[in-house]
């Protein structure tokens, strides 16, 4: 039984922290959803870390601070990119 895996980088870790027995029935959620190609959704998904910044404040009503390394908060910037470390490289 594997109850601890990460790649190469460390970048990626999982750990098991249990095993349960209790009957817990899946829950599906009925969403809307469109189906796109795999190579269509990195395109996406790498758009939008990006656009991170750009896309978060464009947001109605949210205000978004980050912590800096002093721990002092500064608004969010439109030109602020997400880390892009997709799993699958």
């Amino acid at each position: 039984m594997i109850m601890k895996a990460s790649d190469a980088d460390g970048d990626y870790q999982f750990t098991a922290i249990g095993i349960d027995s209790r009957k817990i029935p899946l829950v599906k959620y009925d969403w809307k959803y469109k189906e796109v190609s795999h190579e269509k959704w990195q395109r996406f998904d790498k758009y939008f870390h990006e656009r991170a910044g750009e896309i978060i404040s464009g947001t109605a009503g949210v205000k978004v601070l980050i912590t800096g390394k002093s721990n002092d908060f500064s608004k969010l910037s439109e030109s602020w990119k997400a880390a892009y470390n997709p799993m699958e490289r």
